[in-house]
């Protein structure tokens, strides 16, 4: 937290507490075990069974000091619904404030998105859960391990538990230590493997007997699907090697800038 200029760099232990319970938004440190370690009303979700709760409680904490910095519209399930050919677009074109232009969509559907970066000892891959008093959906996604594909497939996932799931239900992908609903999370991953690829357009691109970038480049434009998207999906059917150079160079990194709070 030092590092990211969260937290003021001192070991002046009056000070660090301080501004702990500033930046969690309580008045003691007892408040902060009840919102985060137990099973609160105001939480619900017991982090007491994860290794690192202060560490994962620090990223939630961050995704939402984020989220009150931005402009949100009120929340529009229809609208959001009818955006989804615009955010698969972004997700095709890959322009150079696709990130930005991703978050603009969402904030006019009257959601929150925010892109915390990874920190130590949190393995989070992404979020989901409604706050300020259940009024405003937070879809909060780290870079951890993101590829393009990773990316897409972790925000769809999420927008899966906006769409479907209740407001009262917080989805934290990627603790093992945390039981959550199969059923719901199934349906997440169902509809994430959905909108990357239809099962027939997943049947096309598996369908040739060799590839090469210019190929990939080919059926990106027929389907309207970027290409670092195909070649993952090529790998993980285990079709291409993951150790394949010259089409590894068709896939995208996602990295987030430094977040200053």
């Amino acid at each position: 937290m030092k590092k990211m200029k969260i937290l003021p760099d001192t070991r002046d232990i009056v000070t660090l507490v301080r501004e702990l319970l500033r930046f969690f938004r309580v008045g003691s440190p007892r408040q902060w075990e009840q919102i985060y370690k137990e099973q609160s009303l105001a939480f619900k979700i017991a982090l007491k069974y994860t290794s690192e709760p202060q560490a994962i409680s620090v990223w939630l904490r961050m995704g939402e000091i984020q989220a009150d910095k931005m402009t949100i519209s009120g929340f529009d399930k229809k609208k959001l619904r009818k955006s989804i050919i615009e955010i698969k677009n972004i997700c095709y074109l890959s322009e150079s404030d696709w990130m930005k232009q991703l978050q603009n969509v969402f904030a006019e559907c009257g959601v929150a998105l925010v892109y915390t970066p990874g920190i130590s000892k949190a393995p989070v891959y992404g979020a989901t859960r409604w706050i300020k008093n259940n009024s405003l959906p937070l879809i909060q996604i780290t870079d951890r391990h993101k590829d393009y594909n990773s990316f897409w497939f972790t925000l769809y996932h999420e927008l899966a538990h906006i769409l479907y799931h209740g407001k009262r239900d917080i989805f934290i992908e990627g603790l093992k230590d945390i039981e959550q609903d199969t059923n719901k999370e199934k349906e997440a991953d169902i509809f994430a493997a959905r909108m990357l690829l239809t099962q027939k357009q997943l049947d096309f691109i598996t369908g040739f007997p060799s590839y090469n970038t210019s190929l990939i480049k080919e059926i990106s434009d027929k389907l309207k699907i970027h290409q670092s998207i195909i070649v993952s999906q090529l790998q993980r059917e285990k079709i291409i090697s993951y150790k394949d150079r010259e089409l590894n160079s068709l896939k995208k990194k996602v990295v987030f800038e430094d977040l200053t709070l």
